[in-house]
């Protein structure tokens, strides 16, 4: 008798067992570190596989997300709002960009490039359904990208600078840049401003879910201290706005009032990220710089002001295109490759969403978000995790277009879901 029951037990156990490395939750979880861990560690992750020969293998991280996303889906049942609502806008404006943009696969490249905020927006509740799990990773990660820029401060890695080619495209491993004669310090990533935001997410996330205080500040000063040695002075902006959250939100103890005051300021930078763009289509800024400092500062800024938001605009040469956009794929990486006389960054999240989208549904699009974010800011301290990122969003979304940052997008995707995610409260 017990011979059997032991035969029964173990298939039993196995099973169990099976059935918990294949839960929905955990491909979530193992996805989602791989593909993380694979934009930390970008430059020796490419560097060796296209040396050893395996360059087309980089891409599997990235094919995995798209790979899950038909399967949250169906996993899901029944779908809310905003998910339909986004699926919908997606499917238009892919289709959209089929017509207006000059190849059709410069619309699907678009939707490649979007697969992260696709991923995030379906995944969100996963985060939050596992935190002590993701809580460990993003420590990992942490680590892993403050280290890399640490240790590149005194050694010169081998991936910075080089290349592969793939598909008859030359494809860029770890950019060797340089800002008025400083050097652009990318860690292990593929850019500076690819560590800055790596190690300014994770930080920001940490700081909600580890309990010692001192271990707080800690990571928070080592964070300030990473994204300073890039030199990426948008993440920097963006940490000090936070800076001022966190110590006056210690300082006021989260109250109403300090609650009312940072949800005008992000409303506040929300109008700037709108219409400060919007407003270089009719008004040539034309700003002049004296001095080092003053260039190191601003030369980027003013470059934006003169050139590329007017210009972004200006790939809406039609009443149509100003109100439906060019579709997806209209702007950015994708006219690297299928519109190159014509490419253009955006540097602005709504710049990018305008050129895709139109600017009507770009601002409409933005402020659903933020108000959302607002009223569950306002209603429960539990929402300052997700305000915080949005925070951070708005604030570097200012002077780069963040759906083509990896992480960011991903974590755009992880916000939208989370604060519309049906029948909860966030």
């Amino acid at each position: 008798m017990d011979d059997i029951l032991a035969h029964e037990a173990i298939p039993n156990y196995f099973g169990r067992r099976m059935r918990g490395m294949l839960s929905m939750s955990t491909m979530v979880l193992w996805t989602t570190t791989l593909f993380l861990l694979s934009l930390v560690c970008y430059g020796p992750f490419r560097y060796y596989m296209a040396k050893f020969g395996l360059a087309e293998f980089v891409y599997i991280p990235k094919i995995l997300l798209f790979i899950m996303i038909p399967f949250m889906i169906s996993y899901i049942g029944r779908a809310s709002k905003a998910l339909i609502i986004g699926g919908a806008i997606v499917t238009l404006f892919a289709g959209w960009g089929m017509v207006e943009l000059p190849s059709l696969d410069q619309s699907l490249f678009g939707v490649w490039v979007i697969i992260p905020l696709l991923y995030g927006l379906l995944s969100a509740h996963y985060f939050f359904n596992n935190t002590n799990a993701y809580k460990k990773i993003f420590v990992i990660l942490f680590i892993i990208a403050l280290s890399g820029v640490l240790i590149n401060v005194f050694v010169q890695y081998p991936w910075v600078g080089a290349s592969f080619k793939i598909g008859g495209e030359e494809v860029q491993i770890s950019r060797r840049w340089w800002a008025f004669g400083i050097s652009r310090i990318g860690g292990f990533s593929g850019a500076s401003f690819d560590a800055a935001i790596q190690i300014m997410f994770f930080s920001v996330w940490l700081m909600f879910v580890i309990n010692s205080n001192a271990i707080k500040v800690l990571v928070w000063i080592a964070s300030g201290v990473g994204v300073t040695l890039t030199t990426t002075k948008g993440v920097l902006g963006a940490y000090l706005i936070l800076t001022t959250f966190f110590i006056s939100g210690k300082v006021f103890g989260h109250k109403l009032l300090w609650r009312q005051i940072w949800v005008l300021l992000l409303l506040a930078n929300l109008s700037l990220l709108v219409f400060l763009p919007l407003s270089t289509v009719i008004i040539h800024y034309n700003p002049t710089f004296h001095g080092y400092f003053d260039r190191f500062i601003f030369a980027s800024f003013g470059d934006r002001l003169n050139y590329t938001w007017p210009a972004s605009f200006g790939l809406l040469h039609h009443d149509v295109g100003w109100l439906f956009g060019r579709g997806i794929g209209g702007i950015g990486t994708p006219q690297t490759y299928f519109e190159p006389s014509n490419a253009l960054p955006a540097d602005n999240l709504y710049v990018y969403l305008a050129v895709d989208l139109g600017p009507i549904l770009a601002a409409v699009i933005l402020i659903a978000i933020c108000l959302k974010a607002a009223r569950s800011f306002l209603r429960t301290n539990d929402a300052s995790l997700m305000f915080s990122i949005l925070v951070f969003l708005i604030a570097y979304g200012m002077v780069v277009n963040i759906v083509e940052a990896p992480i960011l997008s991903l974590f755009f995707g992880v916000v939208i879901g989370r604060l519309f995610q049906k029948d909860r409260e966030v």
